[in-house]
C-alpha cells in the first residue's frame, strides 16, 4: 500500500547522508507520496531529486552567536517543522542525522505514525554540545525505530534505544559505480588502476578536523623525495581547507580538487586511496574506492574496518594520527604494484556486498515494518 512518506535532513549539501537521503528519497517516491524536508533552502541542494519527490526547504539552517540566539533557533525549527508535518500528515517518518533527529522527533510527537530515525556517526565519537546531548538523551527513546551503520554503534546507542529497535544497514555503493563489479580483476578497465603510468593518491571526504587530512600531508612529506613519479590528489572542502593548502605549500605534486558531486573521474584515475579520520560510522569514500577497484589504506577509525576485512584483507589500515605508520605502508604500497593489485582485487570482491540493489532492499524492509512503539 502506498504511504505518505516525511524524510528529514539538514541538508543536501555534499555528503554521504545526504546522497543517500536523496537515493532513499527517488527510489520511494516511484510507489509512494515523499515529502523530502530539510532546514536549508533548496537552493543549496547538490543532489538531483525528481519532480515526484515534494521539497520542503525551511531555510533556517544558520549558525548562532549564543546560547540564547541558539535557543531561539531551535524553537523556531521545532515550530516550522511541527506546523509543517500538521500540514503533510505522513503515514512514516525518516530523519537522519544527530540535530535534525532531535529536532524531528520533538515537532513530531503529535504523529501517531512510525517515527524512525537513522545515525550516519560515531554518536560516541562525535559528541554534541552539552544541552544537545541532554536533548538527545531525553527525545531518542521516543522513536519507533533507529538505523545505525555497525554492530559498534548498535551497541552505543543502547544508553538510549533498546536493541531490537535498533537494525544496522551499512551504506551502498551507487548505480554508476557497480558496473566494475561484474567483470573480473584481469579485465581491461580493472587493469588500468594498477598501470605504471596511473601514479596518483588518492583521498576523498570533507576537509575538517576530524578527518586529520594534515597527517596524510605529514605522511606525504616524509615520502615524496622518494615517490618522484606519485601525485598526491585531494578532493574534497570544508573549513580546514585553507589551513591544508597552506602546509601543503612547500611540497611538490599535490593538487586539491575541491568539493565534486561525482568523483569517479579521481576514483578511475588513482591507484592507492588513503582515509586518515580520527573516527568515521562507515567511511562511505573508502567503500566506493575498494568498488573502483584501489588499493585502500585506512586509519583505524570504524569497526566497520573489521567487517570490511573479514572475508580477506581488503583495506590496509595504521593507527590513527600516526604519519609515520602511514607514510611506510604508502610507500611499500607504491613500490610493489603485485600488492597493490592483491589489495584491489580483495576490495572489488568485498565491495560487492554493498551495492545499492541489496542495501536498497533493507532499508524498503524498515519500510514495511510495523514495530512496536516502546
Amino acid at each position: 500500500m502506498a504511504k505518505k512518506i516525511a524524510l528529514l535532513i539538514h541538508a543536501l549539501h555534499g555528503g554521504g547522508a545526504e546522497r543517500l537521503m536523496s537515493q532513499l528519497a527517488t527510489r520511494w517516491a516511484i510507489e509512494n507520496e515523499v515529502h523530502l524536508i530539510t532546514w536549508a533552502a533548496q537552493s543549496t541542494d547538490a543532489y538531483f531529486l525528481p519532480e515526484n519527490v515534494q521539497r520542503h526547504g525551511l531555510d533556517l539552517m544558520r549558525n548562532s552567536s549564543g546560547i540564547m540566539q541558539a535557543a531561539t533557533s531551535n524553537i523556531r525549527r521545532v515550530s516550522r517543522l511541527r506546523k509543517l508535518l500538521h500540514d503533510i500528515e505522513p503515514d512514516w517518518l525518516l530523519s537522519f542525522c544527530d540535530q535534525m533527529n532531535i529536532v524531528a522527533l520533538q515537532a513530531s510527537r503529535h504523529l501517531s505514525c512510525p517515527r524512525w530515525i537513522a545515525e550516519h556517526s560515531n554518536p560516541e565519537k562525535q559528541k554534541l554540545s552539552r544541552l544537545w546531548e541532554y536533548w538527545r538523551g531525553w527525545s531518542y527513546p521516543g522513536c519507533t525505530g533507529c538505523v545505525v551503520l555497525t554492530e559498534g554503534i548498535a551497541e552505543y546507542m543502547q544508553r538510549w534505544i533498546s536493541r531490537e529497535r535498533i537494525h544496522i544497514i551499512p551504506p551502498a555503493i551507487q548505480s554508476q559505480q557497480v558496473d566494475l563489479l561484474a567483470k573480473s580483476p584481469s579485465d581491461s578497465d580493472a587493469e588500468r588502476r594498477w598501470q605504471p603510468e596511473n601514479k596518483h593518491l588518492l583521498y576523498v571526504g570533507r576537509l575538517s578536523s576530524e578527518k586529520r587530512v594534515d597527517v596524510l600531508l605529514a605522511a606525504w612529506q616524509q615520502i615524496q623525495a622518494e615517490l618522484v613519479d606519485w601525485e598526491l590528489i585531494i578532493v574534497g572542502d570544508g573549513p580546514q581547507r585553507s589551513r591544508l593548502e597552506a602546509q601543503a605549500e612547500q611540497l611538490p605534486r599535490i593538487q586539491f580538487m575541491g568539493w565534486q558531486q561525482d568523483p569517479s573521474t579521481y576514483y578511475r584515475q588513482a591507484q592507492v586511496f588513503v582515509l586518515t579520520s580520527a573516527y568515521e560510522g562507515f567511511p562511505v569514500a573508502l567503500l566506493e574506492a575498494m568498488s573502483h577497484g584501489l588499493a585502500c589504506v585506512s586509519s583505524e577509525n570504524s569497526d566497520a574496518l573489521c567487517q570490511l576485512n573479514q572475508r580477506g584483507t581488503a583495506v590496509f589500515t595504521v593507527p590513527v594520527d600516526d604519519a609515520a605508520a602511514l607514510a611506510v605502508t604508502l610507500k611499500n604500497l607504491a613500490a610493489d604494484s603485485q600488492l597493490r593489485q592483491q589489495l584491489a582485487s580483495q576490495a572489488l570482491a568485498t565491495s560487492r556486498y554493498y551495492q545499492w540493489s541489496e542495501i536498497g532492499k533493507k532499508w524498503d524492509a524498515i519500510l514495511e515494518s510495523n514495530p512496536n512503539r516502546n
